[in-house]
């Protein structure tokens, strides 16, 4: 099957888009971290294709402060929304009575949260579908809470 092209800025802001959405089912604001190309891992790639090092899904992260006792209400609620969107959607326990909620919907777009490690929180995770990029020799660092990083040949830092 061929892979959509997708320009890496465009490809971070869709994963962020679908984040933001969710926002409100978190109960604490949403706090952005960065968004960037990455390499599929395991879970994100196609079982048994061939596919060459030019494919690529973006990774947006986000933090909410919740406090301890909100952290397994948001991740349920997280579960809830999905299944009932249809997803195929898990809720994992977590050793310490924590728990990791994952989902991935029907454009391909794959949903983490678990517990921050210092369990006051969540970390939300959002990977686009696998993509190509049409700028090959364009690249592209990602964008952070203070914007998008220019590559270090524009005067950025990577």
């Amino acid at each position: 099957m061929a892979l959509e092209e997708v320009r890496e800025p465009d490809a971070a802001r869709r994963a962020m888009a679908r984040g933001e959405a969710l926002a409100d089912l978190v109960g604490a604001p949403l706090e952005f971290a960065g968004a960037r190309p990455d390499s599929p891992g395991p879970i994100d790639a196609d079982p048994g294709s061939d596919e060459s090092a030019d494919v690529f899904v973006a990774v947006a992260l986000w933090t909410a402060a919740t406090g301890a006792e909100g952290v397994l209400p948001a991740l349920e609620r997280l579960h809830e929304h999905w299944r009932a969107r249809g997803m195929e959607a898990a809720l994992r326990p977590l050793g310490g009575g924590g728990a990791r909620v994952s989902a991935r919907d029907a454009d391909g777009f794959a949903y983490t949260a678990e517990p921050q490690h210092h369990r006051a929180g969540i970390v939300l995770r959002v990977v686009t579908p696998r993509y190509t990029n049409p700028e090959p020799d364009r690249p592209f660092v990602g964008i952070f809470a203070q914007g998008e990083v220019p590559p270090p040949e524009a005067g950025g830092t990577a």
